[in-house]
C-alpha cells in the first residue's frame, strides 16, 4: 500500500542531495565573496532594544563580517521571507559607514 510513496522518496533522496550540494557550493561563494568585500565594515550595535519592534534579536548577526556570519545570511535569506523587515532591522542595529556612502568600496 506505501510501496509507492516509498519508492517516490527513494528516487528523489538523491535529487535533493545534488540541490543540496549547490546550495552549499554557491551559499560557499557567496559568503566568501561577501566577506571579502564587506567584511570588518560593518560593526553592530548589540544595545538596540529590539523588544520595542517585536522583532528578535537575531538580526544583529545578518551581515558578512565573517565567513559564518555570512552563511548564517545566505540561510536567513533564503528561508526568512520577510527581506523588508530583514533589510530594515539589520539597517537599525547596525553603526557603520558603510550605510551613510562612507565606505571605502
Amino acid at each position: 500500500r506505501y510501496h509507492l510513496v516509498y519508492d517516490t522518496f527513494v528516487n528523489l533522496v538523491p535529487l535533493f542531495l545534488d540541490l543540496l550540494g549547490v546550495l552549499t557550493i554557491a551559499f560557499y561563494v557567496y559568503s566568501s565573496l561577501g566577506t571579502v568585500l564587506f567584511g570588518g565594515y560593518l560593526k553592530t550595535n548589540l544595545d538596540i532594544n529590539f523588544s520595542q519592534y517585536g522583532s528578535p534579536s537575531y538580526y544583529v548577526y545578518v551581515n558578512f563580517n565573517d565567513f559564518a556570519q555570512g552563511l548564517y545570511t545566505c540561510v536567513h535569506l533564503l528561508v526568512v521571507n520577510n527581506w523588508l523587515y530583514t533589510v530594515k532591522y539589520s539597517y537599525e542595529s547596525k553603526n557603520s559607514n558603510f550605510f551613510t556612502g562612507r565606505c571605502p568600496l
